[in-house]
């Protein structure tokens, strides 16, 4: 069914989903507006879902449509849910997701399913090789939260899902190493610890003085400023002292 408003300019739909029981939309998109259904093959028995259809322009999306609930079909031959699914990030682009069997299998378990969503909402997949309870998610993005579910396959199709799970990739790696590195002082202090300090020499200046000496009414003439030579190491030695 076409927008009321502006419908000449939809150049594709979206459809957003999700369990009831999960935070996360999941979408698909047609190809052009044209296409105003759509086929979800990811859904399972016996749950309840959440949809939704967004108008798509050359602007962007539009308003999105009222919220339509769908509870699925159930299957009694199906197998149970997966249980303790547990995902860690192994680098910024893989992460290894494992899990334990479901308590009821109702049949040979073929291969596992295992549901990853990227932020924008696309939900992709891998399969296990066989019954292996245990996947690694490769080509993924960095410093990225991926949403994780797994789901079991026997010879009546897909069963119940298990809680999902949220995994965050790491961070990208420099590509080279820092330029340009300065270093400045930023405290005069001194800690009594001078042996790792290299010796650096400066030039003190010495004040005009003159000395008045009342017993003997002398007075000296006022000497020219001179400087004096020591290590750094002996000047803030000399510094912690007083």
């Amino acid at each position: 069914m076409e927008p009321a408003r502006n419908p000449n300019e939809v150049i594709s739909y979206t459809l957003f989903y999700k369990m009831t029981s999960s935070e996360r939309e999941r979408k698909l998109t047609t190809k052009s507006r044209d296409e105003q259904t759509a086929i979800i093959q990811s859904v399972l028995p016996g749950k309840t879902y959440h949809f939704r259809v967004v108008g798509n322009s050359n602007h962007g999306p539009g308003e999105s449509s009222n919220i339509f609930e769908l509870t699925t079909q159930p299957d009694e031959n199906i197998a149970g849910a997966v249980k303790n699914v547990f995902g860690q990030a192994l680098s910024q682009k893989e992460i290894h997701v494992r899990w334990t069997p479901p308590l009821i299998s109702n049949g040979n378990i073929s291969k596992y399913r295992v549901y990853y969503t990227e932020p924008d909402g696309v939900d992709l997949y891998v399969d296990s090789i066989g019954a292996d309870t245990e996947v690694i998610l490769t080509e993924l993005h960095p410093l990225t939260q991926y949403a994780i579910y797994v789901v079991s396959v026997n010879e009546n199709g897909m069963v119940d899902s298990s809680k999902e799970i949220t995994v965050k990739t790491f961070s990208s790696i420099p590509g080279e190493s820092p330029l340009n590195v300065t270093l400045e002082a930023t405290s005069s202090t001194c800690d009594g610890n001078h042996r790792h300090q290299k010796s650096k020499m400066v030039k003190l200046p010495v004040t005009k003085f003159d000395i008045a000496n009342k017993r003997n009414m002398f007075k000296s003439k006022q000497r020219q400023p001179m400087c004096d030579t020591m290590s750094y190491v002996d000047w803030t030695k000399s510094r912690c002292i007083r």
